[in-house]
Order: C-alpha cells, then structure tokens, then sequence
C-alpha cells in the first residue's frame, strides 16, 4: 500500500466525447464531468484523447465548453485532436493559441509531464503523426528528464477489428523509434476504438480510454443486440512509485452512488 507521505500523480483520462449540437452526447459527457467534479480534489488534470466533436462544428465545440464549465477553474483540462476535429477551432476556441498546423503540447500534471500529439490528417478517419509531429516529439522527449505520458488518437496497433484497423497510425515504427531511447515514458494514452483497452507498444504501456458517448461492438459481441449501451466509463491513472497504475471506473448517476 501507499503511505499517506507518498508522493501520487492521478489524472483522469476520457476520450471520443463525439459531442453535437443537438446533446445526443452530451448528457452521457456531462455524467462523467459530473464524476469527476466530485472528485477533483484527489486529481491533477483530465486528458481527453481526441474527437472532442461530432463534425468539428463551431456550435459544437461551444455545447462542449458548456459540458466541460462545471471542471473550469477546478480542474485542468489537457485536449489533442481526432479525426472528427477541427484542429484550428481546437486551437481558436478551446486553447486560445495562434499559429497553424498540428497541435502539438507540453504540460506538467503534478509529477508526470504529458505530451499530447497531434496525429489528425484532414478529411481522413486514419492516424498519423507525420514528420513535423515526430520531430517535435523526439525534442520534447529529449527535453523530459522525469516521468513521461505520450498521448494522441488512434491506436498505433491492429485489435482484430476491421473498421478500426483501417484507421491506426500510420507511422506507428516511427514512433516505436523515437520512444526506443526514451526510458522515462511510463505510458501511452489513446481513444478511437470506443472501448477500453490495455495492452503494450514498444515495450510501454498503451492504455485506449473508451468513449463516453459510445461503445464499439468487439467481435464476439456483434451477435448479441444488447450489448452495446453501456455505462460511461473514466479512465483513472496513478503515478507512484516509478510505474502507472491503471482504473476503469464507470460513472453511474451520481445521484445513485453510495458514499
């Protein structure tokens, strides 16, 4: 067990909000965003790995500020685009940053520093970091003495399942290499698969937050016409004693749960 003198990281980790104008989603977010209020004190951040959106609609993205204000000032919130993001409006509304191109970011959350990456290519489902994006991440890699959390959209893996194979990062070996010599990244954060998934790349943890709006059938689910409609889930991650640990907790109405 941890002693009560031990130095902890937790950040929260939601993905895949797929948020609309019209709230199809954003009741389900809004349960999660709820959660983690209710908890923020034992928390150093959120991470929302991507398709922040439905269409990457201006309207949409001001009904996810709406869904995200009750976390404003209480909780940090750390965002990297997917493939149905706009990455300008991510940048324009959402961060408040000029310039252009991918939107690549350095943050410190309590011990662990995140790098959150931008692998959108426009007009496509699939992944890739592209050069510009590699290269700034083997800079910032090189610039990150401590703890270190890589973060971006697709899964740089197949899963066996058609429809999301198809769109897995592209350049996955290139990443392999630039995080080759970089022993200090403790884990890869990920969504696009709509379902919760850990396993590892490159000798790392790679851990896919489910999304909150909807779950994916995996393969041996498809025959069955139930399943499907599950609760939302939050991904939780631990930093302590030199390794992440990781959570997947649902978030029932809050109204329900027992304390």
């Amino acid at each position: 067990m941890k002693s009560s003198t031990e130095r902890v990281t937790r950040i929260a980790h939601i993905s895949d909000l797929h948020i609309d104008a019209d709230g199809r989603h954003g009741a389900r977010a809004s349960r999660v965003v709820e959660y983690l209020r209710r908890r923020a004190e034992h928390l150093a951040g959120v991470v929302i790995t991507g398709d922040l959106t439905q269409d990457g609609l201006d309207r949409e993205y001001e009904a996810l500020a709406e869904v995200l204000d009750p976390l404003s000032g209480v909780l940090p919130i750390f965002v990297c685009p997917g493939n149905h993001d706009d990455r300008d409006l991510i940048r324009r509304m959402l961060l408040n940053q000029p310039g252009d191109g991918p939107v690549n970011q350095v943050v410190r959350v309590g011990e662990l520093t995140v790098l959150l990456c931008d692998a959108v290519v426009p007009g496509s489902s699939k992944g890739e970091l592209g050069a510009a994006t590699l290269e700034w991440l083997a800079e910032a890699l090189r610039g990150s003495r401590g703890p270190t959390v890589v973060a971006f959209h697709q899964p740089p893996l197949a899963l066996g399942v058609p429809n999301l194979d198809g769109s897995r990062l592209a350049d996955a070996q290139a990443l392999a290499d630039v995080l080759a010599d970089h022993p200090q990244v403790v884990g890869i954060l990920c969504g696009h698969v709509h379902t919760a998934v850990r396993t590892e790349f490159a000798g790392i943890p790679l851990i896919m937050a489910p999304s909150t709006a909807y779950a994916w059938k995996l393969p041996l689910d498809r025959a069955d016409p139930d399943h499907g409609v599950t609760e939302p889930l939050v991904v939780l991650h631990e930093f302590w004693d030199d390794r992440l640990f990781t959570y997947f907790q649902p978030c029932p109405d809050y109204k329900m749960e027992q304390f």
